[in-house]
């Protein structure tokens, strides 16, 4: 999804989706950071291709740097580009 979105929740390192795999969810995304529905900015696996299905990945430790040390929940603004 495109657009300019508020990061609404964040979790630390046990985020897990609730969604992938389908129909029985527990996928990891580390330091998760909900900016729209179950989209999330999330530590993983960067291939270097889409291999995502809308979730934004990051290595895991940038993901934990802006998780802990620069994301505030209702403050922090995201602007997914594709």
């Amino acid at each position: 999804v495109t657009g300019t979105y508020t990061i609404y929740r964040k979790q630390g390192p046990g985020c897990k989706s609730s969604r992938f795999p389908v129909g029985r969810g527990g996928a990891p995304m580390p330091y998760c950071m909900h900016f729209k529905g179950g989209y999330a900015m999330h530590g993983g696996h960067v291939p270097g291709y889409n291999a995502s299905h809308g979730c934004v990945r990051l290595h895991h430790e940038d993901a934990r740097w802006l998780n802990q040390e620069f994301v505030d929940v209702g403050r922090t603004r995201v602007q997914i580009k594709y």
